[in-house]
C-alpha cells in the first residue's frame, strides 16, 4: 500500500508540473505574439527604431525557448508566431530599401 501511495504521489507531482509548465509556455507564446502585434502597429505608424526593438525582445524570448514551444503548443500557435516574424521582417526589407530606392531616382 506504501508503494502504491507514493506512486500515486510522484504521478500527481508530475502531472502537475506538465499543466503548469504547459500554462507558463502558452504565456510566453501569447506574450511573444502581442509583442510581434504591437511592433507591426509601430512600424505601420513608421515608428520604426520601436519597432525593430519590439521583434528584436520578441525574437530573443522565442528563440531561448523555440525547441521546447514545438513540442508543447499547437501547430497554430507556432504558425502565428513564425508568420507574424517572417511578415515583419518583409516589412522591415520595404522601409530599409526605400532611402535607397529615392536616392537613386
Amino acid at each position: 500500500m506504501k508503494h502504491l501511495l507514493i506512486a500515486l504521489l510522484t504521478l500527481a507531482l508530475t502531472l502537475a508540473f506538465c499543466v503548469f509548465a504547459c500554462a507558463q509556455v502558452r504565456s510566453e507564446a501569447l506574450t511573444t505574439l502581442n509583442t510581434l502585434r504591437l511592433a507591426q502597429i509601430q512600424a505601420e505608424r513608421q515608428d520604426y527604431a520601436a519597432a525593430a526593438d519590439a521583434v528584436l525582445s520578441a525574437g530573443e524570448s522565442w528563440k531561448a525557448q523555440e525547441h521546447f514551444f514545438d513540442i508543447v503548443l499547437q501547430h497554430s500557435e507556432v504558425d502565428d508566431v513564425t508568420t507574424g516574424f517572417s511578415s515583419l521582417y518583409q516589412l522591415s526589407l520595404i522601409h530599409i530599401s526605400e532611402p535607397t530606392r529615392l536616392l537613386s531616382i
